[in-house]
């Protein structure tokens, strides 16, 4: 687990760093089924808004990208695109 979004950890600007930190709550809320709207949504614009300021810095940001190196998968996606329903198919196999 040293790299992430494509890139080292040690190489990291500090929005990136914290875009990974919001997206570690985001996957452990998923793992512990905590359900609560606000929290979810609140995380999800912080990390929208860390997501924008993090694409001058040439990682894929992408929840998908994030995922995949996080849990040691590979999510399937067509066309590179992926969608909620493949993302949470795998976060349930692990």
């Amino acid at each position: 687990m040293n790299k992430f979004y494509g890139k080292n950890i040690n190489e990291m600007t500090f929005g990136e760093l914290t875009l990974l930190s919001v997206d570690i709550q985001i996957t452990s809320f998923e793992r512990q089924g905590i359900t609560n709207e606000t929290l979810i949504n609140q995380s999800l614009l912080i990390r929208e808004s860390l997501f924008n300021k993090c694409m001058n810095d040439g990682g894929d940001y992408s929840r998908g990208r994030f995922v995949n190196e996080f849990n040691g998968t590979t999510p399937i996606g067509i066309d590179g695109e992926y969608d909620e329903c493949e993302l949470v198919g795998v976060l349930c196999l692990n």
